[in-house]
């Protein structure tokens, strides 16, 4: 899970459901991607379960992230 604790804006939780993953470096660069956002306070990307777990700041739109998904190359809804 990679953690911005410099953000003291209240966050949202907010959960994806990840396909296309195939293996830990899919996992890994899905989680360094959304991490990358401004307004994105925790993730942690399960490939497992096939899906994200965020903190959000409330004011990031869900369809940012899903296209911040899409753009790494895995799907996201």
């Amino acid at each position: 899970m990679l953690d911005r604790t410099d953000s003291p804006a209240p966050s949202d939780s907010v959960t994806l459901d990840i396909s296309g993953m195939t293996c830990a470096a899919c996992a890994g660069r899905v989680e360094r991607a959304l991490a990358k956002l401004p307004g994105v306070a925790e993730v942690a990307v399960n490939l497992a379960l096939e899906r994200a777990d965020l903190k959000v700041s409330p004011d990031i739109p869900i369809a940012k992230l899903v296209e911040t998904v899409e753009d790494a190359g895995y799907g996201a809804v």
